[in-house]
């Protein structure tokens, strides 16, 4: 009874992350096209266009938001980053031009200054927007990470883009998490890896001809796919887990490594998607 209140406590908690974060993508949003309508409308004024006012520039901005995720999402799948990035820019100029001088009412020559300081100026204030408001999200409370290879199929597949929640920070078995490999080499940059608990803190755990044992008790695994491997009695200290990936024979995890610390946990998933592949291995986050 208690462990199903849990779990159901547990799964309105990542519901209520999930729905808080898509309002706050909404906010940071539409808070960074009122900033560019502003900002633009400020040099529409350097510029003397007398025809400016904050309404046109946050049409402007509008469309320039709208076009540019559209070719920004159809650039992305090419795979010269080079020529991508290059016709990005180009398709910009257009974007941003083409409303200034129809709704500005600008001359050509104002219409090419003001587009070009508008790329410009815009663009940095909206790297520097990101970077105060986004990264701490990042960093705290949600990050995206892409699935590589095929150790937790059947659950996560290839190329599966996974959001990540790193508050919630109690675990219980058969939870998915994502964590850092703790034993890297010394020349090895750290990877990500994601797993399924089945050993808990403070248990004995102990696998015999494919049967998992905790607390010398067999215990089901209705995850994983394929047997387990055998693996001696351990004692699980209280700040380590046990974790294997759902495709057992062709998973790197605890079996040959041992457990993990709670330390090297990053988060467990509380969304994931296949949708747009190339361009969320491209943009959205680490693998594993």
């Amino acid at each position: 009874m208690y462990a199903a209140v849990r779990r159901i406590l547990i799964d309105i908690m990542n519901t209520l992350i999930f729905f808080l974060l898509g309002l706050y993508v909404m906010f940071v949003l539409a808070l960074g096209v009122v900033i560019g309508a502003l900002i633009l409308l400020w040099l529409s004024k350097k510029w003397k266009l007398s025809h400016a006012t904050f309404k046109t520039s946050l049409i402007i901005n509008l469309i320039v938001f709208v076009g540019g995720a559209v070719v920004f999402a159809a650039l992305s799948l090419l795979k010269n980053e080079l020529l991508s990035s290059l016709l990005l820019f180009v398709v910009s100029f257009f974007i941003y031009g083409i409303p200034i001088y129809v709704l500005y009412r600008a001359p050509f020559v104002r219409t090419l200054g003001l587009t070009v300081s508008a790329m410009v100026i815009i663009g940095i204030a909206n790297f520097l927007f990101s970077a105060a408001i986004i990264l701490p999200v990042r960093l705290y409370v949600i990050q995206p990470f892409y699935v590589k290879g095929v150790t937790m199929e059947p659950t996560y597949r290839e190329g599966d883009y996974l959001l990540v929640q790193k508050i919630q920070r109690s675990f219980r078995r058969g939870d998915v998490v994502v964590f850092f490999y703790p034993y890297p080499p010394q020349d090895e940059k750290r990877r990500a890896l994601i797993k399924r608990i089945i050993g808990l803190p403070g248990e004995m755990l102990e696998t015999k001809e494919g049967v998992l044992y905790i607390n010398n008790t067999k215990t089901e695994t209705p995850s994983l796919s394929g047997a387990l491997r055998d693996v001696e009695r351990i004692n699980l200290k209280d700040d380590e887990y046990f974790v294997v990936g759902d495709n057992v024979r062709q998973s790197f995890d605890s079996q040959i490594f041992g457990p993990i610390p709670a330390s090297s946990i990053i988060g467990s998933p509380i969304a994931h998607t296949d949708i747009f592949q190339s361009f969320l291995k491209k943009y959205g986050g680490e693998n594993k």
